[in-house]
């Protein structure tokens, strides 16, 4: 098993078969997340965080 070091984070894959590049939508897809709560971190403007966390 291939093991990286990024940035300091030692790290080994998963093998949940996402990406980096796997999108939220991809991952949560067949998920029913209705009645759920979320918290959300981190809202960052330049991605449009304030609206994601109204």
């Amino acid at each position: 098993m291939k093991v990286n070091n990024y940035r300091g984070a030692l790290q080994k894959p998963i093998d949940s078969g996402f990406m980096a590049a796997s999108t939220s939508t991809e991952v949560i897809e067949g998920i029913n997340l209705h009645g759920k709560i979320a918290i959300v971190t981190g809202e960052e403007l330049f991605i449009d965080g304030g609206l994601t966390t109204r």
